[in-house]
This record gives structure tokens, C-alpha cells and sequence, in this order.
């Protein structure tokens, strides 16, 4: 199973804080099969190849181009998906890039977002890929 790298890494010193890349980019998703909505008998799949990730950045760059592009909003807990809950920015995706066959973006952290990567308590990105968008791959099988 592909593994997600941490957005940063502690120094040898652990009362240090975590550090941030200083080119401000970061693993969004590896490549490979994830089970997304295991059900019984029917468990979906989404296929991360540099393929997906290819349209993923060609698709990111169309609205990026728009003038009033702020950003791709990573937000706390996928709260931003939820009616029902409050939704805050932890930062915004400014670019998106395939390398080394997978998805890296550059992020702009906001002021909360960026004191909880730097101290520990946001490690991982969690992406949200559109299931309407996806290419159907043959039974539960899709890639976004």
C-alpha cells in the first residue's frame, strides 16, 4: 500500500519544531490503488497513476488561469464538505506539479494552518478527488 509522506519532518532535536520545505511544495497524493467506500461486496477504488495526475494538473492550471484564482482550499477534517459543519482554510493550493509519478502542490498555509503543521498536530494530506469527474475503469474501479 502507497504511504503518504508527513507535510514536514522534525530535526534531530525533538523540542524542535517541525520544518517546513522551504520551496513551499508538498506530496498531495502518491500513486497507487486506494479503497475509498469499502462495501461489502462492492468496494470502490480509485486509481492514482500519473495519468490522473496528469489531468488533475492540466485541469488545475485551466482554473488557475482565471484572475481571481485564490487558491484550492485545504481545509481541517474535510469540514468543508459538510453543511453541517464550521469550515476554516489551514491553507491554498497555488500550483500543482506531477513529479516522480505523483501529485506535489505548493501551499500558501494560513497563520493557523501553517502553526499546526510546524507543530505536529497537522501531519498528512487527506485529498478529496470528484467522483462526477472520474474515468469509469471497469467495476468499481475509477480513476479521478
Amino acid at each position: 500500500m502507497p504511504s503518504l509522506r508527513p507535510l514536514a519532518n522534525r530535526q534531530t532535536d525533538p523540542a524542535s519544531p517541525f520544518q517546513l520545505p522551504s520551496d513551499g511544495w508538498y506530496q498531495i497524493a502518491p500513486a497507487g490503488e486506494f479503497i475509498v467506500q469499502a462495501a461489502p461486496a462492492d468496494p470502490l477504488v480509485q486509481i492514482l497513476d500519473e495519468a490522473a495526475f496528469a489531468a488533475m494538473v492540466d485541469s488545475f492550471a485551466q482554473v488557475a488561469a482565471a484572475a481571481d484564482f485564490a487558491g484550492l482550499l485545504v481545509d481541517y477534517d474535510h469540514f468543508s464538505m459538510d453543511l453541517d459543519k464550521a469550515s476554516e482554510a489551514a491553507g491554498w493550493i497555488t500550483d500543482l506539479a506531477l513529479r516522480d509519478g505523483t501529485l506535489w502542490g505548493r501551499i500558501r498555509w494560513s497563520e493557523r494552518g501553517a502553526q499546526a503543521v510546524v507543530g505536529g498536530s497537522y501531519r498528512f494530506l487527506s485529498p478529496v478527488f470528484d467522483r462526477a469527474s472520474a474515468e469509469p475503469l471497469g467495476g468499481t474501479r475509477l480513476r479521478p
